[in-house]
């Protein structure tokens, strides 16, 4: 099935596609994926849901997410953070998935979905499961979400490289799926995902990127004139490999650099725009007042519009490379290059670029290391200082307590000049102190007496 649609009269302006096959399996006819295109509060919302649990299961459980998505974000609230809003459709389609068996059955339907809201001053990307996003600029596929799965954990714990991941046997086994539990953790893509002018987003479901590796479909989608092109021959590509399973790709190529500017894009009375006639048919994921995606007719869109560009890189997935080929020269040198967290997604030109991580560098990094100089040098004076009144403390002789004994001379040691004894040895009158003469050598035999202060 291919279905068309131009969406010319709102920002950024779009060419969508989609194409979807149930494979070549004979035990998996019962088409499981689920699609759909819709222009929202936030901006176009594209989405893709692969169903699982076997047969109509799978089916329902797809199409109850694919609803629900579109349900919420179609009457979103502009005041609500798009990515919130995001999140929240995500869970909520979790939960409807999930109430669609009883709570103890042990083999449960369940979906994985990827979604992007393309919007004048970027597109969001969030997803579950499996199921892909890229971003296709000029010959590089940028993968923009990476799988929950058991091989993708084993390739980023070094266990696997992409090569070795390709037909792996757990390929199939996913860690994270609407449906399959309560409560479900989404990935919101952190960044808002920059665009130029011609550049092509693909959302498609693991049936294709079984077969079809990240440099397949970048030149697939090179080469193809328009978005229904692409569409149709990577599916038909993945058929070629086997066709395993369902396969669902859908593509919009935008025809408007993104603004990076944070601001709302299609307002509710912007009109639906309507699709070509006889391009399309509804199917069986479509309901009352329901969109499936469809695309332009041919011609909309001039192929080989340059697209400037500065540097590239191509995301890795699991037995997926980038596709190699000579890069265009820079069309707009002034734009910086950016380097967002994830996704290795390279820079697009901005009428006004604020992208994170994006910034040059500053004098800032020169005060932080002045700064620490500053605070070593400080702590190893403090240090200096301590150490030489310490030799101080220890250099000095240390002083023994003396043992003092009544007036008289001991031990045969003489008394000071100034102490004067009657002739007789009488001791000193009543109204003189006793003199206390310290003992220079003490008597070993002789004990020590200690004066203490009397308590009071």
């Amino acid at each position: 099935m291919e279905t068309l649609v131009q969406a010319a009269a709102l920002r950024p302006r779009v060419e969508i596609a989609s194409h979807t096959d149930p494979g070549r399996d004979p035990d998996k006819q019962t088409n499981e994926d689920a699609h759909a295109y819709k222009p929202t509060p936030f901006g176009h919302l594209l989405v893709v849901c692969d169903g699982m649990g076997g047969h109509h299961a799978g089916e329902e459980a797809s199409n109850t997410a694919l609803r629900t998505i579109v349900e919420l974000l179609e009457s979103a609230n502009l005041q609500v953070p798009v990515r919130g809003a995001l999140e929240h459709a995500i869970r909520t389609a979790n939960d409807r998935v999930y109430a669609l068996a009883p709570a103890d059955q042990a083999a449960r339907p369940g979906s994985t979905i990827v979604l992007a809201m393309v919007q004048a001053s970027g597109a969001v990307v969030a997803h579950v499961g499996d199921s892909r996003c890229y971003l296709v600029r000029q010959g590089q596929a940028i993968a923009l979400t990476k799988d929950h799965s058991v091989v993708q954990q084993m390739v980023d714990a070094g266990m696997l490289t992409p090569e070795q991941a390709v037909g792996h046997p757990d390929a199939n086994r996913i860690l994270r799926a609407l449906g399959v539990a309560p409560a479900v953790e989404v990935d919101v893509r952190a960044d808002t995902v920059p665009f130029a002018a011609g550049d092509t987003f693909i959302l498609c479901s693991d049936g294709l990127t079984d077969l079809v590796n990240a440099s397949d479909i970048a030149r697939v989608v090179n080469e193809s004139a328009t978005p229904e092109e692409a569409s149709s021959r990577l599916v038909d590509l993945a058929n070629e490999r086997g066709g395993h399973d369902n396969i669902t790709v859908l593509a919009a190529r935008v025809l408007d650099d993104a603004t990076m500017q944070a601001a709302p894009t299609i307002v509710n009375t912007v009109p639906e725009a309507r699709p070509t006639p006889g391009a399309f048919a509804p199917t069986a994921a479509s309901g009352p007042g329901y969109t499936v995606a469809h695309h332009t007719p041919p011609g909309a869109f001039h192929p080989g519009m340059p697209v400037p560009m500065h540097g590239m890189q191509a995301g890795v997935q699991p037995g997926m490379q980038g596709a190699s080929g000579q890069m265009p020269a820079p069309m707009v040198p002034q734009a910086p290059p950016s380097a967002p967290s994830s996704g290795r997604l390279p820079p697009a030109p901005y009428s006004n670029p604020s992208l994170p991580n994006s910034r040059p560098m500053t004098g800032s990094g020169n005060v932080e290391r002045s700064i620490l100089i500053v605070g070593v040098t400080l702590f190893i004076l403090l240090l200096a200082v301590v150490a030489a009144i310490t030799g101080i403390l220890l250099a000095r002789p240390r002083s023994k307590t003396p043992s003092f004994v009544d007036a008289g001379a001991p031990n045969g040691i003489t008394p000071p000049a100034s102490v004067v004894l009657p002739a007789d040895g009488t001791p000193p009158a009543p109204d003189v102190a006793p003199t206390e003469v310290p003992s220079l050598v003490p008597s070993p035999s002789a004990p020590r007496t200690h004066h203490r202060k009397p308590s009071q």
